[in-house]
Formats: structure tokens, C-alpha cells, sequence
């Protein structure tokens, strides 16, 4: 928790700082072209790997499943399941004759 704290002190240190140092180019030095020719290629970089990002991800996940094939499906591991169940219940009920006969 504390090093939360010194990381959310040094960053909120950090970007005053740029701010200021950002400021002060902008208006008392003359590098104002270049800061801003900066800053908008940045920005539009950003951007366009913000919508790079999308397209890749929507390019690269699967479609979901239909809902009525998930129903499907669910209904199979279900039957599967009760199949599974049905057939430990007649193992047990095996074992207990069994144990009811030897007794």
C-alpha cells in the first residue's frame, strides 16, 4: 500500500513537471513549432494505434457461438453428465448388493 502511494506521489510529480517544462517551451523558447509538431504526432500516433489495436483484435478473436449451437452443446455435456452420474449410481448400487451379500 505504500508503495502505492510513492508510485502515485512520483507520478503525479512527473506530470507536473512536464506540464511546466511543457509550458514554458510553448511560450518562452523557440522551439514552440517543433514542441507542437511534437505533441500532434504523438497525439495522431496514439490514435491510429488505438484503432490499429481494435482492427487487430476484432481481425484476430473468433465469432461467439449461435446461442441455439451453445444450447446444443450444453444439452450434450448435460446428457453426458447424467449418463456419468446414472452409471456411478448402479456401481454403487452394485457395491452395496454386494457388500449386502457377503454380510
Amino acid at each position: 500500500m505504500a508503495s502505492d502511494k510513492a508510485i502515485g506521489v512520483s507520478l503525479l510529480a512527473i506530470s507536473v513537471i512536464i506540464a511546466i517544462a511543457y509550458v514554458y517551451i510553448l511560450y518562452f523558447t523557440e522551439y514552440t513549432m517543433l514542441l507542437l509538431e511534437l505533441t500532434a504526432t504523438v497525439a495522431v500516433l496514439a490514435v491510429l494505434g488505438i484503432i490499429g489495436y481494435i482492427g487487430y483484435t476484432l481481425a484476430t478473436t473468433p465469432p461467439p457461438i449461435p446461442p441455439e449451437e451453445l444450447e446444443k452443446i450444453l444439452k450434450e455435456e448435460e446428457e453426458k453428465i447424467k449418463k456419468e452420474l446414472e452409471e456411478k449410481e448402479e456401481v454403487k448400487e452394485k457395491e452395496s448388493v454386494e457388500e449386502k451379500s457377503e454380510s
